[in-house]
């Protein structure tokens, strides 16, 4: 994140944690195996930044709908949506965007 330049820091702080908190569900709710690969993409747009990652699981969902939880947590989708301009899930594929 931090090699992205221009950004604002309150927005390269923002990104680093969507993206570690994605990452972070992928390996703890996806049931990966030791050959399964977590793509991150980050694009940068006029006036956002936004960020896929696609475990290859089933998550779906979007900004403020939370699926039911099936294990302890669940504060990372609620911190997407306070960070995130917007936010969808689809089969594990999420798309997050931060205004800038």
């Amino acid at each position: 994140m931090r090699t992205l330049s221009d950004l604002p820091e309150e927005v390269v702080i923002s990104a680093e944690l969507v993206v570690s908190e994605l990452i972070t569900n992928s390996v703890l709710h996806a049931e990966l195996g030791p050959d399964d690969v977590i793509e991150v993409s980050l694009r940068r747009d006029d006036d956002r930044l936004v960020i896929e990652v696609d475990d290859h699981d089933g998550l779906s969902g979007r900004a403020g709908a939370h699926p039911v939880a099936s294990r302890p947590g669940g504060l990372g989708l609620k911190m997407l949506d306070t960070l995130c301009e917007h936010w969808h899930a689809e089969s594990g594929r999420v798309v997050a965007s931060l205004s800038l």
